[in-house]
């Protein structure tokens, strides 16, 4: 083909049609483990964990992909040095291929590279490096299981479990605190060093009587006792999964269901939430984000009962210890911080207490964290005093977005604002520390444009940065109750295709990709597959033009297709520019699922061939 843009690199695996149809066939023997599981069906407990861990190809090529594609760690390099470069995608394409080919999941890991990063107390936090090809081998295991720990997890458990996230550990404890008869006293847990302690044993233990194959635990124990490599030295673990690890979040989640459970037995109330159904429901007095938990208690006497007998719980059963720093009681009055939100019940006092009986419970941005984005701000700006304007929100934009994404659906926009503020006064102080000698309204003119009543920072191209204040805050909707994620049956997948798509449309702060979103159902046409909110946080869902701007083409949404990153790297892999224009003129929609296969077919068959 003499003027395609289409190059095939290896076998061409790693493609956007390929990887969803990989997608699609994994996520079909999931739900078929799940309910292996939900049945009790040993035999094809073992059958299908087998065939997701050593038999399927598909598993590894996914595997293969996210670590190298997806994963944030692509570019460090474990103990053996190996490592994906940027800018380099033809030699990372052969790579991911020399990779997939040299897939061993039985063969011993490599050492941990340890190395500390900062923490906000100003401490060090460890984490564990390990090789990309262990970190891949680890991600085949995740998927293996995945559905057999989903199945045993508690409705109370939010933290790196698929489709859960902060906000329904939030809305949660919302539900819980907000009535007016709801209990007003907490304990605010926290683990010392939780991953660093975790008794392999208990995950042995409890991996085992979930009925998962002894030769994926045999697998499992031998990642977990992986030397660690501390500058030159290598040193023997006997403990803990190591933070850095893909498998590591895992399984300190099935370690702490030991926890959720021990919960649920000993501190649940019963209620008649589910008279209609029959019977009555256990509530839980935990709400648990990995290793941070809170636990809500009707008195102070009550809550520390109860955290006495959970710190016992949790050194002898699974060998971790209560932080003493972090885990406090406190009254709802007062309030507490949880996963970057402060949580409190403001009211009238009761005449004979100094807590408040009655009132409204407000979730609002942490303090802390608003005084750390603001000081990064600065920091930034500190950092780039000769940039220029379009560098500075490049930097920026980001951050301001991420922030206020994260936190549109507590009580923020009274945060929001000051936080516009005191941005506007620190890049008002860049600028004026750029022309000293230049009146104010000079400086205000180059740099700065109104927007109504507001003086908004600019670009060179009369673009403003973002304004925080003019997100909508919105009320998130929690995750039913008993929904298992690879359920097969067609009430639970319809409720988790609509979930995402409400989930990512909620994050979706461009106003063009919410109406794409919208018009699509969240639907990405050339794989067929949802357009989810990681792929929307982490921008990887693009507008493509139909028609190449370079054509002529326009931004009219009509002209406009919301695709995800790799169908739309894959769809001018296939077509050229002029190609697109081509198939526009005669009204053939190329960006369907079907032409892209029957594209690519034939670039294969004949590659020196026009279309």
């Amino acid at each position: 083909m003499a003027n395609t843009a289409y190059q095939p690199i290896g076998t061409d695996i790693f493609n956007a049609t390929n990887i969803k149809a990989c997608e699609k066939y994994v996520s079909s023997i999931q739900r078929k483990l799940d309910k292996a599981v939900a049945d009790n069906n040993k035999s094809n407990i073992r059958w299908y964990t087998h065939l997701l861990s050593h038999k399927s190809r598909a598993v590894k090529i996914l595997a293969v992909y996210r670590v190298t594609s997806l994963n944030q760690g692509k570019y460090t390099a474990g103990t053996d040095g190996v490592k994906l470069v940027k800018g380099r995608s033809r030699e990372n394409e052969e790579l991911r291929v020399v990779f997939l080919k040299e897939i061993n999941i039985k063969k011993k890991p490599s050492p941990i590279k340890r190395v500390f990063i900062p923490k906000s107390n100003g401490k060090l936090r460890p984490l564990g490096i390990p090789t990309i090809a262990d970190r891949i081998n680890q991600d085949i295991l995740r998927t293996a299981i995945e559905p057999i720990t989903e199945y045993h997890a508690s409705d109370n458990s939010y933290g790196f479990r698929p489709k859960r996230n902060c906000q329904d550990a939030t809305e949660h404890l919302f539900n819980k605190l907000s009535k007016k008869g709801s209990k007003q006293w907490v304990i605010e847990g926290d683990i010392r060093g939780c991953f660093d302690n975790i008794s392999h044993e208990h995950i042995v233990n409890t991996l085992k009587s979930w009925d998962v194959k002894r030769n994926i635990i045999n697998i499992i124990e031998r990642m977990l006792k992986a030397e660690i490599l501390l500058k030159d030295t290598t040193q023997e673990t006997d403990m803990g999964t190591p933070q850095g690890g893909i498998l590591s979040p895992m399984l300190a989640n099935v370690a702490l269901t030991a926890l959720d459970d021990y919960c649920q037995k000993h501190f649940g109330i019963p209620t008649n939430r589910n008279k209609k159904q029959g019977g009555n429901y256990i509530q839980n007095p935990l709400v648990r984000y990995a290793d941070d938990f809170v636990i809500v208690c009707k008195s102070k006497v009550e809550a520390e009962f109860i955290k006495e007998k959970i710190a016992t719980f949790l050194y002898e059963k699974i060998g971790l210890e209560l932080s003493d720093e972090k885990t406090r009681i406190t009254h709802i009055s007062d309030g507490f911080d949880f996963l970057g939100f402060n949580i409190r019940k403001h009211g009238q006092k009761s005449p004979k207490s100094k807590y408040h009986e009655i009132g409204i419970l407000l979730i609002e941005p942490q303090k802390e964290k608003v005084v750390k984005l603001t000081r990064k701000i600065k920091e930034i700006l500190d950092n780039n005093k000769t940039a220029k304007q379009e560098s500075i929100m490049r930097i920026l934009n980001p951050i301001i977005q991420g922030y206020g994404m994260y936190n549109r659906f507590v009580v923020s926009k009274k945060t929001f604002s000051s936080i516009d503020s005191t941005a506007w006064q620190s890049l008002w102080k860049w600028a004026k520390r750029r022309h000293p000698k230049k009146s104010k309204r000079w400086i205000m003119r180059k740099y700065f444009t109104t927007t109504g009543r507001k003086w908004m920072f600019k670009n060179e191209m009369g673009n403003n940065i973002l304004n925080m204040a003019s997100i909508p805050i919105v009320r998130f909707v929690m995750i039913k109750s008993g929904m298992r994620v690879h359920a097969n049956d067609s009430m639970t997948r319809e409720y988790w295709q609509e979930r995402v798509y409400t989930n990512a449309l909620s994050q979706v702060y461009s106003i063009k990709i919410g109406k794409l979103m919208k018009t699509q159902r969240g639907i990405c046409p050339t794989c067929g597959q949802p357009i989810t909110e990681d792929d929307v946080t982490k921008e990887r869902a693009h507008a493509h033009h139909m028609l190449p701007r370079s054509k002529g083409g326009s931004e009219w949404l009509n002209n406009l297709r919301l695709l995800h990153q790799n169908c739309h790297v894959s769809a001018h892999q296939v077509l050229t520019r002029d190609e697109m224009a081509s198939w526009m003129k005669k009204r053939l929609n190329y960006i369907l699922k079907t032409n892209i296969v029957h594209f690519q077919k034939l670039l294969r068959k004949h590659p020196k061939s026009k279309i």
